[in-house]
């Protein structure tokens, strides 16, 4: 978890520098064009509406709406006598919704998770790396330790060599289990090794 949380840092910074971007470009567009329609809906029959008078006052009241409203999800009741009023703008929150809602925090959403998954594949091909470097450090030195069974040293290992290798010699008997062959595991292993 902590590989795929590190390795998902950055995706999770440029994906807040566009969130940020996308809304610093809505929140200029509303100071344009939804502002003067709230200051006209604090001032008309929705006068309950205590907040629409400045909440497109500025680029940056703006900013700290559309957070309220889309990041965070709460107080979309601050744009409904809005709407109500001028329709038309429904068309412009849709927008609002569509780009920041659902495409870029799915988009950041997406390409966490994909980060993070490929940390954790890279680590668990680490993980599976190391298990071969040793596997194969545990075959390289299968025969060395052959050369230590063969006690008469007619480059011939008997059965008697085996069963002695494996109750004698430690470094034999890991590796043998490092293989998950165990003692019960040897006359298979002979009838393997001797065909003839």
């Amino acid at each position: 978890m902590m590989a795929g949380l590190l390795g998902s840092i950055k995706a999770i910074f440029w994906g807040t520098v566009l969130l940020v971007f996308t809304l610093l470009v809505w929140s200029i567009i509303a100071v344009q064009f939804i502002h003067p329609l709230s200051l006209e809906v604090s001032s008309s029959e929705y006068g309950s509406c205590e907040r629409c008078s400045r909440a497109y006052a500025s680029v940056f009241s703006s900013f700290l709406t559309f957070c309220q409203q889309i990041v965070a999800g709460d107080a979309w009741g601050l744009c409904i006598p809005v709407i109500e009023l001028y329709p038309y703008t429904a068309l412009f929150y849709a927008c609002v919704y569509l780009s920041v809602g659902l495409a870029v925090l799915n988009l950041i959403l997406g390409v966490v998770v994909d980060v993070a998954s490929q940390a954790r594949n890279a680590m668990v091909e680490e993980i599976h790396n190391d298990h071969l470097i040793e596997r194969n450090e545990v075959h390289s030195h299968l025969l060395e330790l052959c050369r230590e069974m063969d006690t008469d040293g007619n480059f011939e290992i008997t059965r008697a060599e085996l069963n002695a290798a494996f109750n004698d010699n430690e470094r034999f008997r890991e590796a043998l289990n490092f293989m998950d062959i165990s003692v019960e595991d040897l006359d298979v292993l002979w009838t393997i090794l001797d065909p003839d």
